[in-house]
């Protein structure tokens, strides 16, 4: 549900809040440390991007955050505009892009650099049908590519289509986890 804890736990994942206890690990390092952020991509929900930038230079600035440079990090924003749908736009403002598209751009950033590990929080809240249909299909592509994806939402229909496993969350505790058809199925006989 809203305010079960899912974007909270991401960001305590991404050291970008400090939660009060627990442990885990962020490829096979404690996530405490800065070095379990390495080969990891961020989608935040509610992003906003500078709006001075076009598409291209928000893939770019938050490329040259991560470390990326030069023509090395000018074919990886290439490519990634291209998996999201937007090459033929990017050179265009941010300002004018619908939220699906600045969706796609920020699944763009997030993808920079080749993470193994990508978060995604909410990517197609908001969206109508098609914007969530395009993201749904990128989303396999970058799994498809090698990437684990962490999708939050809680929209279990989403979920249901591009998540190999689930955790249910409330008030911060999980309380289940296993592959997507089981735990629809547990689910269905506790009714």
């Amino acid at each position: 549900p809203n305010g079960a804890g899912k974007s909270t736990l991401i960001k305590s994942l991404l050291g970008i809040v400090h939660p009060s206890q627990g442990s885990a690990m962020i490829n096979g390092v404690d996530f405490r440390s800065p070095k379990s952020r390495i080969g990891v991509g961020y989608l935040p929900e509610g992003h906003a991007f500078p709006s001075y930038l076009t598409g291209r230079g928000v893939c770019r600035y938050f490329g040259k955050l991560a470390g990326q440079r030069g023509p090395e990090l000018e074919r990886d924003i290439a490519e990634k505009l291209e998996w999201v749908g937007m090459a033929a736009r990017a050179d265009e403002k941010i300002t004018k892009f619908s939220k699906g598209m600045k969706q796609r751009i920020g699944l763009a950033q997030a993808l920079i650099g080749a993470p193994t590990l990508v978060f995604l929080d909410e990517p197609t809240d908001g969206l109508d049908p098609i914007g969530r249909t395009e993201i749904r299909d990128v989303i396999r592509k970058v799994v498809a590519a090698g990437t684990t994806v962490f999708f939050n939402s809680h929209l279990l229909s989403e979920v249901e289509q591009v998540c190999d496993e689930l955790a249910i969350l409330k008030d911060g505790e999980v309380l289940r986890r296993g592959r997507g058809s089981e735990l629809i199925a547990d689910m269905s006989k506790d009714k």
